[in-house]
Protein backbone atom coordinates (compact mmCIF):
# COMPACT_ATOMS: atom_id res chain seq x y z
CA UNK A 1 0.00 0.00 0.00
CA UNK A 2 3.04 1.97 0.73
CA UNK A 3 4.08 1.75 -2.50
CA UNK A 4 0.91 2.90 -4.37
CA UNK A 5 0.28 6.33 -2.22
CA UNK A 6 3.88 6.66 -2.96
CA UNK A 7 3.36 5.90 -6.53
CA UNK A 8 0.26 8.40 -6.27
CA UNK A 9 2.32 11.13 -4.59
CA UNK A 10 4.52 11.44 -7.90
CA UNK A 11 1.48 11.51 -10.16
CA UNK A 12 0.28 14.60 -8.26
CA UNK A 13 3.80 16.24 -8.05
CA UNK A 14 3.88 15.66 -12.12
CA UNK A 15 0.19 16.39 -12.44
CA UNK A 16 -0.88 19.94 -14.30
CA UNK A 17 -4.04 20.60 -12.48
CA UNK A 18 -3.91 22.73 -9.26
CA UNK A 19 -6.74 20.65 -7.35
CA UNK A 20 -4.38 17.63 -7.34
CA UNK A 21 -1.42 19.41 -6.27
CA UNK A 22 -2.60 20.10 -2.81
CA UNK A 23 -3.04 16.46 -1.67
CA UNK A 24 -0.47 15.50 -3.44
CA UNK A 25 1.75 17.30 -1.22
CA UNK A 26 0.27 16.46 1.48
CA UNK A 27 0.16 12.93 1.21
CA UNK A 28 3.79 13.02 0.79
CA UNK A 29 4.54 15.11 4.07
CA UNK A 30 2.59 12.37 5.65
CA UNK A 31 4.93 9.48 3.72
CA UNK A 32 7.96 11.65 4.84
CA UNK A 33 6.96 11.68 8.35
CA UNK A 34 5.96 8.08 8.45
CA UNK A 35 9.21 7.41 6.49
CA UNK A 36 11.07 9.18 9.82
CA UNK A 37 9.17 7.57 12.63
CA UNK A 38 9.97 3.91 11.15
CA UNK A 39 13.45 4.54 10.52
CA UNK A 40 13.74 5.30 14.27
CA UNK A 41 11.18 2.91 15.82
CA UNK A 42 12.01 -0.10 13.87
CA UNK A 43 15.54 0.77 12.56
CA UNK A 44 14.63 0.62 9.04
CA UNK A 45 17.38 2.47 7.57
CA UNK A 46 17.95 5.06 4.17
CA UNK A 47 18.24 8.60 3.02
CA UNK A 48 15.20 9.07 1.32
CA UNK A 49 11.36 7.86 2.35
CA UNK A 50 11.50 5.46 -0.70
CA UNK A 51 14.91 3.53 0.92
CA UNK A 52 13.83 3.45 4.35
CA UNK A 53 10.49 2.01 2.81
CA UNK A 54 12.45 -0.54 0.72
CA UNK A 55 14.60 -1.44 3.83
CA UNK A 56 11.63 -1.85 5.83
CA UNK A 57 9.48 -4.27 2.95
CA UNK A 58 13.37 -6.18 2.20
CA UNK A 59 13.62 -6.87 6.50
CA UNK A 60 9.95 -8.35 6.36
CA UNK A 61 10.82 -10.29 3.26
CA UNK A 62 8.81 -8.31 1.16
CA UNK A 63 9.88 -6.27 -2.24
CA UNK A 64 8.88 -2.78 -2.43
CA UNK A 65 6.65 -2.69 -5.09
CA UNK A 66 5.69 -5.60 -5.74
CA UNK A 67 1.83 -6.37 -5.99
CA UNK A 68 2.38 -9.44 -3.87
Amino acid sequence: MIFYASELCEEARLSQRPDILPGGQAMSEALDDLAEYMGGKFIAKGDTTKEVFKTFAADHGYTYGSTS
